[in-house]
């Protein structure tokens, strides 16, 4: 067992599963948002406009930060398609989705550095992860 998972996520805060839906229309769709007809489906359900920069996933990293220790209500899950999808990463159809407070246009997601920017490499390791013996 991890220490990290005995550990209280911050000061005061015990571990607990889920203190939300961790799936719903509006997760899948902000992984998804790069591909036609998720970003048109996105835009609906933000009111007709892409979401705020800084809340659009940008980053592997940053999403990983989020759900794993910085945030007790961010419980969002992989969606399928990270397991077979390398495209969702891309923004070929050249959405523009603004501009992050740091200056940072949001374009393709960040990837991991083991990843080597390669989408299809990171896409086939979540695979080789998923089918292992260890989940």
């Amino acid at each position: 067992q991890s220490e990290g998972i005995a550990q209280p996520l911050n000061s005061g805060t015990q571990p607990y599963h889920y203190g939300s839906h961790y799936s719903n229309s509006g997760i899948v769709l902000h992984y998804l948002v790069r591909l036609l007809p998720y970003a048109k489906l996105f835009i609906e359900f933000q009111g007709g406009s892409f979401d705020i920069p800084d809340r659009t996933f940008h980053a592997m990293k940053t999403t990983w930060r989020l759900a794993s220790s910085e945030s007790t209500t961010d419980v969002r899950e992989l969606n399928p398609e990270f397991f077979y999808l390398p495209e969702l990463f891309h923004n070929s159809e050249g959405f523009r989705f603004g501009e992050r407070q740091n200056g940072n246009t949001v374009d393709d997601v960040l990837l991991p550095t083991w990843s080597n920017d390669d989408s299809r490499l990171l896409v086939l390791t979540h695979r080789m992860a998923l089918e292992s013996e260890y989940v």
